[in-house]
């Protein structure tokens, strides 16, 4: 008997053929397009299910628009309705899944025609775990499946989902209602109750990556769950990474290219529908009617052929997803205000720039108003921004406001996240390890040397980049990071922030400030003692406001915005030092800002984008 099992993950409400998170015309790829994948894949099984693993119903502007109650849409969630189409047989939640509660979270997969599962998601309470369970903590799918021959045979396949004990502190209002506990112990226990029920095949649904040297064993946890016996197959994702290939790539005992582990496949599937994974199974019958797995294989189907996707859109999911665009588009146009200065992300990595002022102001200017009222102290107030599209995804990746009308569209550009406004108390010594932090985004450069050398971290992400208005400073690349891509302390005695001044006065350590930041900052990366905080940042206000909803109103009070960057950060001089950094082929059109280093256009690379050199 051959059975196949089909996965996708991280769909983070991708379905159609527009990204409305940014406003229409960026292409990428979608439910729409991953579809047709499905279907042919399924036809050409006689055995076939299909899974996923979480980070589904987050991602997109729509998203947030149908999480509001923006677009008054009749359940279920067009993402969920997509789902249903398609015949998902399970799923497991991924963090992102309750970043607008629990309760929506709830009631919009109450709508699925397909079970959710997940071992560790627990109530609080005194009661056994088991008992504790806020969801099924495993399935058992009775599927009635056939052999080579035809013949029917009944299958008893389990399924045990898992996702991050970190969740609680992505999301940290979970924390209250829900303990998530370890998830390689959970799914251990699940796997006794699971072979004392007699399933033939085994399952694990896990929003997890792969536990690679230096990551954090509460997040990725791929490979262990790989090791537990009697599981027949592992779906991840989390991560975004594409497995099997080269996320793999030099773990000892993990086959890369069939993406097997200790023989047991192992499948991570992408992100926004970029790939559909297939496990192939094959089966031979046993003694008492059980079936014993002969061969395995796990591969990857791109959803894209270069740049194009590489089948047409699928019917079905093409009308759902045009009907919940042609529903959002008249909100997204409406018109909250003008800029007379374009707004742009070309350059955040390298140089002040306009959006993170414009998003750095609006905070201030929320957390200036609600200070008395929230009984904060009489503090001075900093603010800190992060650019959100730096290129990651693509050359197109890219905040870009022209001057003219600002829309709601062009809020989502700004800030594309939906983020709650939080305020965070901290000293000196606090507010220079938080800029230390933000350093980490940029490689070591070394003084006077004639070598281009490249200036970004690509272990970093962009967004980890905050820039802290009300303050100056500058950037010694000289120095080499004092912490490391997962915000660990690795060179103590590093030091890459200088001439940290307020009111042109040096910050010394005892200063405190209040300081306008965001759920995700607060929370989701954490101000922890063990990331190098002596005394880490203390949430003094927690909004449910959004940070978008509050630079909407800002946007509005005060346009027609004139936004131009102050100087806040600089690179220190190293020598004439060149470094290199790409961009979007768009920003030729500002070159000539004066806020930005000595550049120099080397053309474009092949991937689209255009390269820079700077000189330091």
């Amino acid at each position: 008997m051959d059975v196949r099992f089909l996965h996708t993950t991280d769909l983070h409400g991708a379905l159609g053929e527009t990204d409305d998170t940014a406003g229409p015309g960026r292409d990428r790829q979608g439910l729409v397009h991953l579809a047709p994948f499905v279907r042919h894949a399924r036809a050409k099984a006689r055995n076939c299910m299909l899974f996923d693993t979480g980070d589904t119903l987050q991602g997109t502007l729509i998203c947030d628009l149908v999480a509001r109650g923006d677009l008054d849409m009749p359940p279920p969630h067009p993402i969920i309705r997509a789902m249903n189409a398609l015949g998902y047989d399970a799923a497991v939640p991924g963090n992102h899944d309750f970043d607008y509660g629990a309760a929506f979270f709830l009631d919009s997969f109450r709508h699925a025609r397909f079970p959710l599962t997940c071992c560790n998601l627990l109530n609080k309470g005194d009661a056994a775990p088991r008992e504790r369970s806020a969801l099924p903590s495993h399935l058992v799918l009775s599927r009635r499946f056939t052999d080579t021959a035809g013949v029917p045979h009944d299958l008893r396949i389990g399924v045990i989902g898992c996702l991050p004990p970190k969740t609680l502190e992505w999301d940290h209002h979970l924390s209250v209602s829900y303990d998530i506990p370890d998830m390689v112990d959970s799914v251990r226990q699940e796997l006794t109750t699971l072979r004392a029920k007699g399933c033939d095949l085994t399952v694990v649904l896990a929003h997890s990556g792969l536990d690679t040297p230096g990551t954090d064993g509460r997040e990725n946890v791929l490979l262990a769950l790989a090791r537990l016996d009697g599981v027949d197959a592992v779906f991840g994702g989390h991560t975004h990474q594409a497995f099997p290939g080269p996320a793999g790539a030099a773990l000892p005992d993990l086959d890369e290219k069939n993406g097997l582990y200790h023989g047991t496949p192992i499948v991570m599937s992408g992100t926004s529908a970029s790939h559909l994974g297939v496990v192939d199974l094959s089966l031979a019958a046993m003694d008492k009617g059980r079936w014993q797995v002969t061969a395995r294989s796990a591969r990857l189907l791109p959803v894209r052929d270069g740049n194009r996707p590489a089948l047409p859109p699928d019917p079905e999911i093409a009308s759902i997803s045009r009907a919940t665009h042609d529903r959002a588009q008249g909100f997204m146009k409406q018109k909250v205000g003008e800029t007379r200065r374009p707004l742009t992300s070309f350059f955040s990595l390298m140089a002040n720039d306009s959006v993170l002022q414009l998003v750095a102001d609006a905070q201030a200017a929320y957390l200036r108003d609600i200070r008395r009222r929230a009984g904060l102290p009489d503090l001075p107030i900093l603010s800190a921004a992060a650019p959100f599209q730096t290129g990651a995804a693509g050359p197109d990746h890219y905040c870009h406001v022209p001057t003219g009308p600002l829309t709601q569209h062009s809020l989502a550009d700004l800030y594309c996240y939906p983020n709650a406004f939080c305020a965070v108390l901290a000293d000196g010594a606090a507010l220079r390890t938080w800029l230390e932090h933000s350093a980490s985004v940029f490689n070591r450069v070394t003084p006077g040397c004639p070598v281009v050398q490249p200036l970004l971290d690509d272990a970093v992400p962009g967004y980890s980049f905050d820039v802290i208005s009300g303050v100056t400073y500058r950037i010694d690349l000289s120095q080499p990071a004092r912490f490391d891509a997962t915000s660990r302390l690795q060179n103590p005695e590093a030091r890459r922030i200088t001439d940290l001044r307020w009111n042109d006065a040096p910050v010394t350590d005892d200063m405190r400030f209040l300081v306008a930041s965001n759920s995700f900052r607060a929370h989701g990366t954490g101000f922890r003692r063990d990331h190098g905080y002596e005394t880490p940042p203390a949430i003094v206000l927690e909004a449910a406001t959004w940070n978008r909803d509050i630079l909407r109103d800002y946007v509005q009070r005060h346009s027609p915005l004139d936004i131009a960057p102050r100087p806040i950060w600089s690179f220190a001089p190293l020598g004439g030092a060149r470094a290199l950094m790409r961009t979007a082929p768009a920003a030729r059109a500002y070159l000539d800002d004066p806020a930005l280093p000595l550049v120099e256009d080397l053309g474009d690379t092949e991937e689209g984008y255009m390269l820079l050199r700077l000189t330091l």
